[in-house]
């Protein structure tokens, strides 16, 4: 009984120093003590989020702080979510007050640079990215009590959707069914490795804050946040906004969106940068909301009961499935496709909406249970394969929270299937695979929509299938002046709500002006024939570097439709190392040029978990607070270590 009494004061007391968890780490250091009288260091990393939004430009910069309180040198690995678009640029190392800047390198460079720094006892920093939103950074030699901080830096361009500015940071990571990403970097350095093994270091993930300095460039409502509470500020012009809670645990993504005033939404904007004598072009194009006749529809709702979905998120998707059926009308038709390890279809061919078919379709909803793998690409195969009902446009809606690895399995399986129909992807859940929805839907000639908590599915369903119901803009052209080299290569139609934002870049001519972009396409029952003038374009830092993320991804995408994978590396790899880019090629490494750990001495090693979604619990915003989260890790913890040291005795 004394020596349970003595856990739970050893649980009050290290809970309270949390609250002070980086002066804690550096004074007294965080351990726990096992039966046997072993200690076990807690080391920590801790995450400094600060934003600053110009127009349609953000510009973001992740502190991670890694602290060590033990003993032993100590080498730190994260996987670090960031946004599908991100255009990472910088990356440094801040110790004992000095800031030790990166260099770019082709990737297997930066890992030897990195390696033989942290043989040779220096302190080192590596990041790079392990898929579009995902990044691993290990930094190296982290001295015994103190701490050493990574920052890095990227751009992310500014969501338009349905008349409201947003943007999103991921701060967690959902497990992916078929990860085909791998940890090449461990194989790397096992073959250079010649560092002492100290006892690896539990390792915890402390609370997140995040700061947003918002200049919208037009009058703009208040943001709000669907995702924390937040404290908002009139800043001038703009607004300052952070989390209410300073100390907030990333175990779900950050949403930040704001409205412009009656009357200032956009129609068309463009923004411009010169960089080394070259023009860098983003414009955003609205389409009209003047709406066509409805569409005579197929639809095909695809239900993901893997089990990545289990819990309440998967009561969300089923509610969204069957408020898709609320959307039908007599002269459609209907058929449901739920998948987890294998697809099976509702009927062998689509019926006829009447109260008979909802009813059969509603039931096999409330029928299907959540377990087994995530194989998308059969449920994309058997939709794709069910008989045609005529002429109706057959529309698939795909409920998932897209926990899959092999995205490039299912963007090739894609690329190669020509078919009439169009994919709209619905992302459930408080971290969904924003990368995969986005890019699945841009294949499907769809877009896609996120619902993060239950009381979201009706709004977002409602708009989704607002836009769907007609197109606003068909059969998109875009003229460019001489010699521009632009993306998307292929221009989507338009919906109602959803931007076409394009990027291209120029070289200025002799004169210093240049030729306006048209733009001709099919709206309604006309034709839409616009043009601009690239001088008229406000000028904005970042758009250099965010057009050379699009070239990229486009380049990237080719992969899928076989293009030479060599042509494809060399290509990413100049445009990467010229516009100082993380890439698949590409990493930044820095090294403090000063020896910190004897040749002889042991460095430990700690893996900084990531917390799972908070819907793994609870849907949304019902998830425990985060001292109750850590309450519960370090019981958890604390048992774990209690257990193992009886089992000894």
């Amino acid at each position: 009984m004394r020596s349970g009494r003595k856990w739970v004061w050893l649980v009050l007391l290290w809970v309270g120093a949390m609250q002070g968890a980086r002066g804690a780490a550096q004074e007294a250091g965080l351990t726990v003590q096992a039966a046997e009288g072993s200690s076990q260091v807690l080391a920590a990393t801790q995450t400094e989020v600060a934003i600053e939004v110009a127009g349609m430009v953000a510009h973001a910069r992740v502190q991670q702080h890694f602290l060590n309180p033990g003993d032993a040198f100590l080498e730190g690995h994260y996987r670090l979510p960031l946004p599908a678009d991100s255009a990472v640029f910088a990356m440094r190392i801040v110790l004992d007050g000095r800031v030790i800047e990166s260099e770019i390198r082709e990737r297997e460079a930066a890992r030897i640079e990195y390696a033989a720094a942290r043989s040779a006892g220096m302190t080192t920093a590596l990041i790079e990215q392990a898929k579009v939103d995902l990044f691993a950074t290990r930094i190296a030699n982290i001295p015994p009590r103190s701490e050493v901080s990574v920052e890095i830096e990227y751009f992310q361009q500014i969501a338009f959707h349905d008349g409201q500015f947003g943007l999103v940071l991921p701060l967690t990571i959902r497990p992916r069914y078929a990860d085909d990403s791998g940890d090449e970097f461990a194989g790397a350095l096992a073959a250079l490795d010649d560092v002492p093994a100290a006892p690896s270091a539990t390792a915890l993930t402390l609370p997140v804050s995040i700061e947003v300095s918002l200049a919208p460039g037009i009058k703009v409502q208040p943001p709000t946040s669907p995702s924390h509470a937040v404290s908002v500020q009139k800043d001038g012009a703009g607004f300052a906004v952070a989390l209410r809670d300073k100390q907030t645990m990333p175990d779900r993504d950050f949403v930040l969106v704001w409205s412009p005033m009656p009357n200032q939404a956009p129609s068309l904007a463009s923004f411009s940068e010169t960089v080394d004598g070259a023009q860098y072009l983003s414009i955003m194009v609205v389409p009209p909301t003047t709406r066509g006749a409805r569409l005579s529809r197929e639809l095909i709702v695809v239900l993901d009961s893997s089990g990545s979905m289990s819990g309440p998120a998967f009561e969300a998707a089923q509610e969204a499935a069957k408020f898709s059926l609320s959307t039908l009308q007599p002269g459609d038709f209907v058929n449901i496709v739920d998948f987890d390890s294998t697809a099976n279809a509702m009927t062998a061919r689509s019926l006829p909406v009447d109260g008979a078919s909802l009813d059969q379709a509603r039931a096999f909803i409330d029928t299907r249970v959540a377990d087994g793998g995530t194989e998308i690409a059969g449920a994309l195969d058997l939709a794709n394969a069910l008989p045609e009902v005529g002429e109706r446009l057959r529309q698939i809606v795909f409920i998932t929270d897209g926990a899959v690895g092999n995205e490039g399995a299912i963007y090739q399986r894609m690329a190669y299937t020509d078919g009439a129909a169009r994919l709209f992807m619905v992302g459930i859940g408080a971290a969904p695979n924003r990368a995969f929805l986005r890019r699945a839907a841009e294949l499907g000639r769809g877009v896609a929509t996120v619902v993060e908590s239950m009381d979201e599915i009706e709004p977002r369903l409602q708009a989704l299938f607002r836009k769907i119901d007609t197109p606003q803009l068909t059969k998109v052209a875009i003229t460019w002046p001489e010699h521009a080299e632009s993306f998307p290569k292929r221009v989507p139609d338009l919906y109602a709500g959803e931007p076409l934002w394009l990027t291209t870049r120029v070289a200025t001519n002799a004169s210093g002006k240049q030729a306006a972009v048209g733009l001709k396409a099919r709206a309604g029952g006309g034709w839409l024939d616009a043009s601009f003038d690239i001088d008229q374009a406000t000028p904005a830092k970042g758009i250099a570097k965010l057009w050379a993320q699009r070239k990229i991804a486009a380049l990237e995408d080719g992969l899928a439709l076989g293009d030479n994978p060599e042509l494809v590396r060399n290509d990413v790899l100049a445009t990467a190392l010229a516009h100082r880019l993380v890439s698949k090629y590409t990493s930044f490494v820095a090294v403090e040029k000063v020896v910190r750990r004897a040749e002889a001495a042991p460095l430990a090693s700690a893996e900084f978990g990531n917390l799972p979604p908070n819907d793994t619990v609870a849907f949304a915003n019902t998830a425990l607070g985060w001292r109750a989260q850590l309450l519960l890790g370090v019981l958890m913890l604390l048992a774990g270590l209690l257990l193992h040291g009886r089992m000894r005795q």
